[in-house]
């Protein structure tokens, strides 16, 4: 129920051929697959590392290092410190103003292009690790419908970890599109081969997210109607079926399309009773 269709890791370019922007690198050709190999042969044989570069990287910086990791046999790079895809995260107020004078989310999209261009100059792929359900307050007040919220209080949930971070929700379609929506104009903009989703997830607790998109779902995937407010007597009641139900579909539901499938309604429902 509460599990999306966005993946974990989408890594959708390594599942097919593609033809670098410039010819490899003597180093790597010698040394990985050429990047136009079957995709079942690249991923068997995909040597990666990952690099955490400043946004203010230069063409040279990443050329230097673009050939420094093709001489060592690497065909394969994921990217680090970049992660924000639709805001800018962290969360702490400083941090956000630093990144906001240096440019925003703009800059952060130049120097992976940046990134990209100088691993295909070398015949390595570029992976980009983002974040998806975090955001900042900032963010959230501009869009509070697709928040994360507290099934008890109808609230927006908040996370402690990382400075603080507030949830949005994947299981909101408007959300969803979105969000993919803009991993494919910075796929078109950048020319990253391939994405890292990392934070599809409810947090901090067992009672997010409660909001009207995840009550309807618990309700098509259990016959249950998902209770409000603080008192009831449904939470944290292993007694209940109807608790049971939910931390079941929280816990072990996979997604449509990665070995999943959509639960009976009613045989869940005997499962829980």
């Amino acid at each position: 129920m509460r599990l999306t269709l966005l993946s974990a890791a989408i890594i959708g370019a390594l599942m097919t051929p593609f033809t670098p922007h410039a010819a490899m690198s003597k180093s790597a050709a010698n040394t990985s697959e050429p990047l136009t190999a079957a995709p079942s042969t690249f991923l068997f044989t995909a040597r990666s590392t990952q690099w955490n570069y400043p946004t203010d990287v230069t063409a040279a910086q990443a050329d230097d290092m673009a050939t420094s990791l093709a001489a060592a046999g690497i065909n394969l790079l994921l990217t680090e410190a970049n992660r924000s895809l639709v805001n800018d995260w962290p969360s702490k107020p400083e941090a956000i103003d630093e990144i906001a004078q240096r440019g925003g989310a703009a800059v952060s999209e130049r120097a992976t292009k940046i990134v990209a261009e100088a691993c295909h100059r070398h015949g390595i792929r570029l992976v980009h690790h983002i974040t998806s359900t975090f955001c900042t307050k900032r963010y959230l007040d501009a869009h509070p419908e697709w928040a994360q919220v507290d099934a008890r209080t109808g609230e927006p949930v908040f996370f402690e970890m990382y400075g603080g971070l507030w949830m949005l929700c994947p299981n909101n379609p408007e959300w969803r599109a979105f969000y993919i929506d803009q991993i494919g104009d910075f796929t078109r903009r950048t020319g990253v081969d391939g994405w890292m989703v990392d934070e599809v997830e409810f947090l901090p607790d067992w009672y997010s997210c409660g909001c009207k998109h995840c009550r309807a779902k618990f309700k098509a995937e259990t016959g249950y109607d998902l209770p409000t407010g603080k008192r009831s007597d449904v939470w944290e009641n292993f007694d209940s079926p109807v608790w049971r139900a939910w931390r079941f579909l929280c816990r072990h539901q996979s997604p449509p399309g990665r070995g999943g499938s959509q639960p009976d309604s009613g045989r869940l429902r005997g499962r829980c009773e």
